[in-house]
């Protein structure tokens, strides 16, 4: 069991590691650009849409953070900034376009049907590249 806290606030996290003794392991929301503050606040996981086109980094800035390398946690925040920030612009049909440029099912966000247009293809494919994804 573990609390999986969405808000954007680290300092629920760390109140909520605070009011339970540290017993009830908490998990966060937010993006990968995060997850150094989180942790230092004391949360012990969080979840992640970009894992879909980033496996192996996050996984990376997991392990570093689990381990409180918080000088190589924040070279993989900065990592993720840009991808983040891109996200943030074009939505989850960012990440839906990534899936297929990578070669795996994408296709149009369940709820709207939106798909990534033309000038986010290329936006998208740029970047994946530029961190070695592509």
């Amino acid at each position: 069991m573990a609390i999986k806290e969405e808000s954007g606030a680290v300092d629920w996290v760390r109140t909520g590691i605070r009011l339970t003794g540290g017993t009830l392991p908490i998990v966060t929301g937010g993006g990968e650009n995060m997850v150094p503050y989180y942790y230092l606040a004391g949360a012990v996981g969080f979840t992640t849409g970009m894992a879909n086109l980033t496996l192996a980094q996050s996984i990376a800035l997991h392990q570093v953070a689990a381990t409180a390398d918080w000088a190589r946690a924040m070279v993989w925040r900065d990592y993720f900034e840009p991808l983040t920030a891109l996200r943030g612009e074009l939505g989850n049909q960012m990440l839906k376009g990534g899936l297929e440029m990578m070669g795996l099912a994408g296709g149009p966000i369940r709820d709207s049907g939106a798909v990534l247009d033309a000038n986010g293809q290329r936006r998208t494919r740029r970047l994946l590249r530029q961190k070695g994804l592509l």
